[in-house]
């Protein structure tokens, strides 16, 4: 007798290919929920890509506005230069005549 309660040989022993076959399955199974669950973080993971490079684009395209708008700002401030001194030479010849 082993520690199963019945012996070797008798009647019982060919619950062994049934327990096999049952734990092949449950291994098919947890194998198939593991993959299903990997397939689930790897999208998951693509879609955090994703949001990163939009955020990404995002922030480049902030940025260059910024430069645009830095840009912009010093052209005015020039052009608004150039307007003062030609009214004040306007100014001036005016006040010479």
């Amino acid at each position: 007798m082993n520690d199963f309660g019945f012996e070797i040989g008798s009647g019982l022993s060919g619950n062994s290919d049934y327990m096999k076959t049952q734990d092949e399955k449950k291994r098919r199974t947890l194998m198939e929920e593991q993959y299903n669950f990997l397939q689930i973080q790897k999208s998951e993971i693509l879609a955090q890509q994703k949001y990163r490079e939009l955020h990404q684009k995002e922030i480049l395209a902030q940025q260059k506005y910024r430069e645009e708008q830095r840009k912009g700002g010093n052209f005015e401030k020039w052009l608004l230069i150039f307007n003062t001194l030609i009214a004040i030479a306007s100014l001036l010849v005016s006040l010479l005549k």
